[in-house]
């Protein structure tokens, strides 16, 4: 019997040309540096966010999804009503302030679901931590979660509240017609009882 079999978890990736240059603008820090403090945690950061101001780090086609360097994703007002089913349950939209755009929200999953042994992964020789190459995931582990990071393997050194370096994936393509993203699919493994 296989229960929870769902549709395919969706991860959103940037737009490159046959260059390699992003197509869609990227933002940034002024550093290019941005990675806010507890964003790789399942935990809210809503009470102690601060909205930071970013900076349009390479200028190119106006976007309702834009890329900020280290998997990290603003969402236009517009685009988060595309997602706003899944506030509050497994995600939150923190705001930032693009200057010469205005304010976008930043995604944030609130929840880690560990991959299925059939990814795979590459494990780095010096740290032990995990990269996803190819996601896969059982569905009754991620069930009915909406928005959800990688979980590292118990073994990795990371430990188990580490979350892999990878982006964030969701369970609907309900992102794949927003300009600034390409939407990729994950597997989802049936559970068998």
């Amino acid at each position: 019997m296989v229960i929870g079999l769902l549709a395919p978890a969706f991860s959103l990736a940037p737009v490159w040309d046959k260059k390699g240059k992003a197509i869609y603008s990227l933002i940034d820090d002024a550093d290019g540096l941005f990675e806010p403090s507890g964003i790789w945690a399942t935990a809210s950061l809503s009470p102690r966010w601060v909205q930071p101001i970013l900076i349009v780090a390479a200028r190119r086609k106006s976007a309702d999804i834009y890329f900020c360097p280290g998997h990290l994703w603003l969402f236009s007002e517009d685009a988060r009503q595309t997602l706003s089913w899944a506030e509050n349950e497994s995600a939150e939209f923190l705001p930032v302030t693009i200057a010469g755009i205005g304010t976008y929200y930043l995604l944030h999953a609130l929840a880690a679901v560990t991959l299925a042994p059939s990814a795979t992964v590459h494990r780095n020789e010096i740290s032990g931590n995990v990269s996803i190459e190819e996601a896969a995931f059982e569905s009754k582990d991620v069930g009915d979660t909406s928005v959800f990071y990688a979980a590292q393997p118990r073994d990795s050194a990371a430990g188990r509240a580490g979350l892999c370096s990878s982006p964030v994936f969701l369970n609907s393509r309900a992102a794949a017609d927003l300009r600034g993203a390409a939407v990729s699919g994950a597997t989802l493994v049936p559970t068998k009882t």
